[in-house]
């Protein structure tokens, strides 16, 4: 059994996907915890799994580099880490999956700084722009089209799965 922390929210496009992963590994045996961001969409959809347990982080999206925003989000990203770091000790997670999203980045930094294996799913035809920042992170990208690839190829770590198969596949989570 093992715990594993799954980073899904912010839009019906992450968020599905990590609970249909979510839901495979309970059937499996192992404990998945959903970080979901605090958007109604999430917090709407969540209340429909009473099965999965979900945790709310706070999570905002990158503004344009030159952005006087910058500032304010670089201020919330670092609490944002810092309390993933707190969530995933406490939870004695093994394992961290980001979906993909803004929502996947706190987490995934989190826990490749805790030592934790962490891994990215990616099933867009261009890799979103959390995914290609944090690439280089990972123990591991997972795409569902080939057109992702090399972003996470240039780590050296590439494997192809859609998202509602990944929890199944025995080299998802080595």
């Amino acid at each position: 059994m093992m715990k594993v922390v799954i980073a899904c929210g912010g839009t019906g496009g992450h968020l599905f996907p990590g609970i249909a992963v979510a839901e495979e590994l309970l059937k499996q045996g192992h404990e998945p915890l959903l970080i979901i961001s605090e958007k109604k969409v999430d917090a709407e959809a969540s209340a429909k799994y009473e099965n999965l347990r979900f945790e709310v982080m706070p999570a905002v999206a990158k503004p344009s580099t030159l952005s006087p925003k910058m500032i304010p989000f670089l201020l919330g990203l670092v609490k944002s880490v810092g309390q993933c770091k707190q969530l995933l000790k406490k939870e004695k997670a093994e394992v961290v999956l980001g979906m993909g999203g803004f929502t996947s980045f706190a987490p995934a930094y989190a826990g490749k700084k805790l030592g934790l294996r962490t891994y990215v799913h990616d099933s867009n035809a261009v890799p979103g722009k959390t995914n290609i920042m944090i690439a280089k992170l990972l123990h591991q990208g997972v795409v569902g089209l080939g057109s992702c690839e090399f972003v996470f190829s240039r780590s050296g770590y590439c494997s192809r799965g859609h998202s509602g198969s990944w929890g199944a596949r025995e080299s998802a989570i080595p």
